[in-house]
């Protein structure tokens, strides 16, 4: 039903099952596929990936922290946060699976940026005081603007996500819901929990070194790495600042080589898993009975078997089943069958599809093709369809396909060139019957009459339903004429008279489609065209002006489908969430920093950040797709907050001293460290998830690679960038104060 608990629905049948097999040991019940195994592992994976993340990111603070005691103190923001997010899940009734367990696993790293912030600027203010206390109060309240707007605008992505519709809001909310309250969790944790830990941990190791005199012990020699790290960059930065045309020139070509690689990187709807079932569909010529239909689904079998694939766990579908549902139907036939293959990886399901492939080719008037299996995320929302088809509008069929000649040869002129062929081709034999009026009206016959006794004679004649219990059993009443092979040669035996149908009915014999197309109850013939969705990316908008100007010259109505216009669709909707959530971002930072200048300095982070997203998708040929976007929509809210951390310290340092260089400076040296210890743990905490194992792992590799690029170069060029631009900005502002200052003296 609706809404149940895959899992839950499996584990309570199984015993059922066991129980059936002991009651009834003469029949054999075997499980051939079921998805509950797979959901199983793919959550156990993820919850892995989340454990490991976390271990990778809490080692980073040993690396990066002098004390060995306070990357404890820090790391309380992992278990914390995430046992109040499972709580708030529980109370809210968000469910625990892959979409939602994935937004924790992404935020893993981010969980400790709000602890590592706060803790540095603590550390910052201890030498300016001798009271822990008021070191502890002073660094949480300077740096809480700056961790609440970073939180903000980071869980404001998703606020377009929670309230839209369609795909993309059923799919992702689950995600939004855990990563946002597992980002306040962190929130709270470093406002309010981390400085009452820091304050007991410093007291107690200044009592102890007012004892010994010492203090040694407890200390990792790391300082003299970063020290010459930070010695390094502040070198550097000046270097960046003294010339910063080569900082920029750099910047505008990622941008380019980045829209470039826009364009070239394969999109579609969602990564494909690592095949665990591959399907496929074959037809035979339309008139094929279901008994040549079984020979032919035996003979494929044995075929796979003998080439080492599936085994015994081969399974073959074929004729009709009682799901009626139009989908269905459409792929159902006395010609038709699905076999569904268990494979172990992609060798072997390339195994099958080359054995599929030969196949066809021995066949020439059969058709061989892949059908997503249940497994695959397409199949769930439909996009296993050709990338474009072009659908002609009509009851007539043979004026459609006369037109979709001339519309292809209107394609071609306008240089798209393109070749049609029908999306079902298959045709049956039949029997076509002309009544001849005079002749009935003479014999006193009428048209039901005759179709009544066909019907009879053929597949029965209804006459009733039996009911029993909850299902219901046709009742059908059928003729002493079981076999016919021309209907010349049926007699009507109409009362006491016997008239011969050939008398009454001129017969012809012709092909017809084997399938009628209707798409919302409209008759169409569908064409697929041999482009796939790099050709519709390139060519829509010339596609669309000629396909407008055939319709208005020809008067026949076509309509566009496939997977090529749901990939489109997503982008487009990806694309508004990107320039709603900058939007949402600006606000907030606006609101924070009661400016609108500083915003916009802030926000220049954001577009370096798709840039390190498109270029690892372009150099490891992910793709672009529903889950790399999602990555990118995170990374969005992600970007802004090393932009947050400099800025917020070169405003405070300038509007106190007035010298704009040192505040550029002085943000170098205390926001480098907690600049690059949040984004190495961040991006640390996802390498788990770039780890191809278990199931559901390209979900995993798609949000991480989008995300780790992104983190990447909106790091580095905030390093360097964002001081130049602010130096740019502030530099007019500054002259003016310092020649008042000037002239009040």
């Amino acid at each position: 039903e609706f809404g149940s608990n895959t899992v839950e629905v499996y584990d309570t049948l199984m015993p059922l099952v066991e129980e059936m097999r002991e009651l009834y040991p003469n029949i054999s019940i075997e499980v051939l596929r079921e998805d509950a195994t797979f959901i199983r592992k793919a959550v156990a994976n993820l919850l892995q990936t989340l454990l490991f993340g976390g271990v990778l990111a809490f080692f980073v603070l040993f690396t990066f922290l002098n004390d060995v005691r306070t990357p404890f103190t820090i790391g309380v923001a992992i278990p914390v946060s995430i046992f109040i997010t499972f709580f708030v899940m529980f109370t809210s009734g968000i469910q625990l699976n892959i979409v939602s367990l994935s937004g924790l696993t992404l935020g893993i790293g981010l969980l400790l940026d709000n602890a590592i912030v706060v803790l540095e600027n603590i550390n910052r203010h201890m030498p300016l005081t001798k009271s822990v206390n008021h070191a502890a109060r002073a660094g949480t309240k300077e740096i809480a603007l700056a961790v609440t707007a970073s939180t903000f605008t980071t869980i404001s992505v998703f606020l377009p996500l929670i309230f839209l519709g369609g795909f993309e809001g059923a799919f992702f909310q689950d995600q939004a819901y855990t990563l946002s309250i597992s980002l306040l969790a962190s929130l709270f944790v470093a406002l309010i929990i981390l400085p009452v830990l820091v304050v007991q941990i410093l007291e107690r190791r200044a009592k102890k070194n007012e004892e010994s005199d010492s203090n040694s012990d407890g200390q990792l020699n790391t300082r003299p790495f970063f020290n010459n790290l930070l010695d390094r960059y502040e070198i550097s930065l000046q270097g960046a600042l003294r010339r910063p045309l080569p900082v920029v020139a750099l910047a505008t070509v990622l941008i380019a080589v980045s829209v470039y690689a826009f364009m070239v990187v394969p999109k579609n709807m969602l990564p494909e898993d690592e095949p665990s079932l591959v399907t496929y569909r074959v037809q035979l010529p339309g008139n094929t009975s279901l008994t040549s239909t079984m020979q032919a689904a035996d003979a494929l079998r044995v075929r796979l078997q003998s080439a080492g694939l599936g085994g015994e766990n081969i399974q073959v579908e074929g004729g009709f089943t009682d799901q009626t549902n139009l989908a269905n139907l459409a792929r159902e036939g006395l010609n038709k069958f699905t076999v569904s293959v268990p494979v172990n990886g992609q060798d072997e399901a390339d195994g099958v599809r080359e054995r599929m492939e030969q196949f066809d080719l021995d066949f020439p008037g059969w058709s061989v093709e892949p059908v997503a299996s249940t497994q695959s995320w397409s199949a769930l929302i439909g996009a296993d369809q050709p990338p474009v088809l072009f659908r002609m509008i009509g009851m007539n069929r043979a004026e459609s396909e006369r037109m979709s000649a001339e519309l292809k040869n209107r394609l071609n002129e306008a240089g798209l060139p393109v070749e049609f062929r029908k999306q079902y081709e298959q045709e049956v034999d039949t029997w076509n019957l002309r009544f001849r009026t005079d002749r009935m009206l003479q014999l006193g016959v009428q048209e039901q009459d005759v179709i009544r006794y066909l019907e009879s004679i053929t597949r029965g004649s209804f006459v009733t339903d039996w009911s029993r219990e909850d299902e219901r059993i046709g009742i059908r009443l059928m003729g002493r004429q079981s076999q016919i092979y021309a209907p010349e040669e049926i007699s009507l035996r109409l009362g006491s008279r016997e008239i011969p149908l050939s008398y009454i009915a001129d017969i012809e014999r012709a092909s017809e489609p084997e399938q009628l197309e209707r798409v919302n109850q409209t008759p169409v013939l569908s064409f697929v065209a041999d482009w796939d969705l790099a050709d519709w990316w390139w060519n829509r908008g010339k596609t669309m002006d000629t396909m407008r100007d055939f319709m208005q010259s020809t008067g026949q109505e076509v309509q566009v489908a496939g997977n090529a216009l749901m990939v489109q669709g997503l982008m487009l909707d990806m694309g508004k969430l990107l320039l709603l959530s900058i939007l949402i971002i600006y606000i907030i930072l606006a609101v924070q920093f009661e400016n609108l200048k500083y915003p916009l300095i802030i926000i220049l982070a954001v577009p370096f950040a798709w840039v390190g997203s498109l270029l690892i998708m372009w150099v490891t040929g992910t793709g672009l797709n529903a889950m790399s976007f999602m990555g990118v929509l995170i990374l969005t809210g992600i970007a802004v907050n090393d932009s947050i951390l400099k800025v917020d310290f070169m405003r405070r340092y300038l509007a106190d001293t007035g010298d704009l260089r040192k505040a550029i400076e002085m943000a170098g040296k205390h926001r480098f460290r907690p600049v690059v210890m949040t984004s190495v743990t961040t991006i640390l905490g996802l390498v788990p998830m770039l780890i191809p194992f278990g199931e559901g792992y390209a979900f995993r590799q798609s949000l991480a690679l989008a995300l780790m690029g992104g983190m990447i170069t909106s790091t580095i060029l905030t390093l360097y960038l964002i001081p130049i631009i602010f130096g740019w900005m502030e530099k007019g502002g500054v002259s003016m104060e310092a020649r008042a200052k000037g002239d009040a003296e």
